[in-house]
C-alpha cells in the first residue's frame, strides 16, 4: 500500500541532496579572446568572457558572463574572491547568500553566481529524478581538457 503522505523517493533524494550536499569546487575560466571570437561571438581585446563552474555531489553547474569594456589587465582572482564564501555551503544556503550580498558583489558577479547555482540546482534535480543515467552536469562539448585549452587564465578554490 502506498502512503500518500510520504514524498516519492526520488524527490526525497533531491531534497536531501540540496540540504546536505555541500559545494565542493568552484572554478573560473577566463576564455582566450581568440577562442571566443572564433567560436562564440566577436569580442574586442578589452572584453572578458568568463565561465563559472560550481560542483556539488559530482554535479557541475555552469554559467558564462561577457564583460564588455573591461581593462586588459583584468584580475580573475580578484573578480573571483567573492565566491569563496560559497565553498562548503549548501546550494540553497549559497543562493540565499548571493541574494543577501547583491550590493557588495555588483550585478555582474551576482548574476553569474545565480545562474551557475540555478543550473546546478536543475542538474541536481535531474540527477535525482534519473540516477541511473549517470548525469555529471557537464555538457559533453565542454570537457575539462577543452576548457583548459580555451582558457587564458584559470582559478579554482
Amino acid at each position: 500500500m502506498i502512503n500518500k503522505l510520504e514524498p516519492p523517493p526520488r524527490l526525497d533524494d533531491y531534497v536531501n541532496r540540496l540540504a546536505a550536499g555541500k559545494i565542493g569546487t568552484i572554478e573560473l575560466f577566463r576564455y582566450d579572446p581568440n577562442f571566443v571570437t572564433e567560436t562564440i561571438c566577436p569580442i574586442q581585446a578589452d572584453e572578458v568572457y568568463v565561465l563559472l563552474q560550481i560542483t556539488c555531489g559530482g554535479v557541475v553547474g555552469q554559467a558564462e558572463l561577457h564583460l564588455p569594456g573591461i581593462h586588459p589587465n583584468f584580475d580573475l582572482i580578484r573578480f573571483a574572491s567573492v565566491y569563496k564564501a560559497l565553498k562548503k555551503a549548501g546550494v540553497a544556503e549559497a543562493l540565499r547568500y548571493v541574494h543577501a550580498s547583491r550590493d557588495d558583489w555588483g550585478i555582474a558577479r551576482r548574476r553569474l553566481a545565480e545562474a551557475a547555482l540555478t543550473d546546478l540546482t536543475g542538474k541536481l534535480q535531474a540527477a535525482a529524478g534519473a540516477p541511473e543515467t549517470g548525469i555529471t552536469g557537464r555538457p559533453t562539448g565542454l570537457t575539462r581538457d577543452l576548457l583548459f585549452d580555451c582558457a587564458q587564465s584559470y582559478y579554482s578554490f
